[in-house]
């Protein structure tokens, strides 16, 4: 048996991502679906979120980002880049793997 430390966990050494001040995402990676258990092998695990962001968008700690609106999350840099240049006023679909089970949560900027 292998004694793990948290310091060696993927998601604890991945690089963080911060977007919407309140979400702290991870790339998935090989590692990381297995530290979580995850049947999606790409897209963007949310290792933080902060209690009012989650609250305003339906998403939760540990759910995986896998598309926003109809572009596939490769990695967590690109969920960045998707909601910056979203349009003000504009609704975007954020499709999620939480706990093995596909959902999707709509977001609109303002």
């Amino acid at each position: 048996d292998r004694l793990v430390v948290s310091g060696d966990l993927p998601t604890v050494t991945a690089e963080k991502v911060n977007v919407l001040r309140g979400i702290e995402l991870v790339t998935v990676t090989a590692g990381v679906r297995s530290e979580r258990g995850l049947h999606t092998a790409q897209g963007a695990l949310i290792f933080r979120i902060s209690a009012p962001i989650a609250q305003a968008t339906g998403l939760q700690a540990n759910d995986v980002i896998l598309a926003v609106n109809r572009t596939i999350i490769k990695n967590a840099a690109q969920v960045n880049d998707l909601f910056t240049n979203a349009p003000p006023r504009s609704t975007i679909r954020v499709h999620i793997e939480r706990n093995g089970q596909y959902a999707f949560t709509d977001l609109v900027f303002r």
